[in-house]
């Protein structure tokens, strides 16, 4: 089997189906992906690195490593029963005609829906007849893809978390990807500042933080799973993506935050006034078509709006939490992915 999980969210989930393919005595795992995949016993030849960017500015610096790498893939998947390919539309679109010239089946786990419009679209279908096998981790995706005979709606691990117990800490979530980091890094310090009477608690499970916060008496660094501190939080503030999606999933209070490059900022503001972009940038507003859950993205994404945001979720934590009840259910439905590997060695074995 050969993996292809660009981003850190992927690689979580590329690994649990790595651990049952190598269980079930499938063979080995080669792969382009992180830690995780390593932890699994999957052979990651390929860092996801250069592969993990944001916007379209980092893309465009790391192409001369991604293109270098994409040749070393190119070989491994010669070898190769099954190629699956977490997200990464853009690996599904190189790769998969490759493959399909090899006759080596494609699987794709948490296919991309249209994010402008809901259900099958026509850049749906385009996508779909890339894969042989779709793993539909979500409700929004599953709506785009659920009358393809190709899909099997599945669990997303991500959201296996527990519900709020609110243990009165203020959670900090800077995001997956160095970049993210960096970029945020500046708000939340700020905000930690500001924030000198809470015990606030930062994710740093991917080792990005450093000493930053050290010199912040009240503020604690976690290297341990988001999933496991998410649920002891009173409110999260939390980069927009997985990380607000598993606090909808945990009923927590999040305030979404995102800042990119002033040049994709740009264009991506010129592509909204004409409708090419969602209305909303967050995955639960975008599914919900209306705001559940605050976005502080690019010059919104400021200490004082923060906050202001903090202080109100803080005081009025049900109400914000209300909002989001009617969805928190449509996240976690499904078989589990190490049981859809039985359909993957059917594909592979066919």
């Amino acid at each position: 089997m050969l993996i292809l999980a660009p981003d850190p969210s992927g690689d979580f989930i590329a690994s649990r189906i790595a651990e049952a393919w190598i269980r079930a005595g499938q063979g080995s795992v080669k792969a382009l992906g992180g830690s995780f995949l390593k932890s699994a016993g999957a052979d990651v030849f390929v860092s996801q690195d250069p592969f993990s960017t944001i916007g379209f500015v980092d893309a465009v610096l790391n192409l001369p490593k991604t293109f270098k790498e994409g040749k070393r893939i190119k070989k491994e998947l010669i070898n190769s029963s099954v190629l699956v390919i977490v997200d990464g539309r853009y690996l599904l679109e190189r790769f998969s005609p490759i493959a399909k010239k090899m006759s080596i089946p494609v699987v794709w786990v948490a296919p991309s829906p249209d994010w402008k419009k809901k259900g099958e679209t026509l850049r749906t279908k385009k996508l779909e007849v890339l894969a042989d096998l779709l793993l539909v981790t979500d409700e929004m995706s599953w709506m785009a893809y659920s009358n393809s005979r190709k899909a099997i709606r599945v669990k997303n691990p991500h959201f296996n978390i527990s519900e709020n117990k609110d243990e009165g800490l203020l959670g900090f979530f800077l995001g997956s990807r160095k970049k993210e980091v960096e970029r945020l890094m500046p708000v939340f310090l700020k905000l930690a500042e500001r924030f000198k009477t809470k015990k606030i608690i930062v994710s740093d499970a991917f080792g990005y933080i450093g000493d930053k916060f050290n010199q912040f008496s009240n503020v604690e660094i976690s290297k341990e799973d988001a999933k496991k501190i998410i649920p002891s939080c009173r409110v999260a503030v939390a980069c927009n993506g997985t990380l607000v999606q598993q606090c909808v999933v945990s009923k927590t209070p999040v305030v979404a935050v995102y800042k990119t490059s002033n040049l994709l900022w740009n264009v991506l503001s010129v592509s909204k006034l004409f409708g090419k972009t969602p209305k909303f940038w967050t995955h639960p507003n975008i599914f919900a078509e209306k705001e559940i859950i605050p976005e502080r993205i690019q010059n919104l994404c400021n200490p004082d709006m923060l906050e202001k945001d903090i202080n109100d979720m803080w005081i009025n934590k049900s109400r914000y939490v209300n909002r989001f009840l009617k969805i928190t259910n449509k996240y976690n439905s499904g078989s589990t992915l190490a049981e859809s590997v039985e359909s993957i060695k059917t594909l592979a074995n066919e």
